[in-house]
C-alpha cells in the first residue's frame, strides 16, 4: 500500500486553532444572500404578512405580474402572423397591401417579445 506524503505544515501551533475562536465577534461576516439568490427587503413592494418582498441582490425589483404573459403573447402572436401569412398564399393575408412586409411584422413581434425576456427577472 503506497504511503501518503503530507507537506508539513507551515502554521505554527497558536494558528492550528479554529478560526472562529480567532476572529473577534465584531469583524465575523454574515452571509447577506439566501441561498435562493435573493433577500427580503423592507418597504420596496411590500407583500404578504411579513410586509417584506423579494427583491434580487442587486436591489433591481421583480417584473410586474403583466409582463411575462405579454412577452408571451407577443411571441405567439408574431408566430401566428407568419403562418397566416404562409397559408394564405396569393391574399397576403393578415393585411393584403403590405404584401410580403407580413413578414417583417412577424418577426418584428417575435424579436419584441425576445427582447423582453431580457428584462425578465
Amino acid at each position: 500500500m503506497p504511503v501518503s506524503k503530507r507537506r508539513p505544515s507551515r502554521r505554527s501551533s497558536a494558528s492550528t486553532a479554529p478560526r472562529a475562536a480567532q476572529t473577534p465577534s465584531s469583524t465575523r461576516r454574515e452571509p447577506s444572500v439566501s441561498s435562493a439568490g435573493l433577500n427580503p427587503v423592507p418597504g420596496q413592494g411590500t407583500t404578504g404578512r411579513t410586509g417584506m418582498s423579494l427583491a434580487s441582490a442587486d436591489g433591481v425589483p421583480p417584473t410586474p405580474r403583466w409582463w411575462v404573459p405579454t412577452m408571451l403573447a407577443l411571441m405567439i402572436a408574431g408566430l401566428l402572423w407568419i403562418v397566416v401569412f404562409y397559408l394564405s398564399g396569393a391574399q397576403a393575408y393578415p393585411v393584403p397591401p403590405i404584401g410580403s412586409w407580413n413578414l417583417a411584422v412577424g418577426f418584428g413581434l417575435i424579436i419584441v417579445g425576445f427582447g423582453m425576456t431580457t428584462r425578465w427577472r
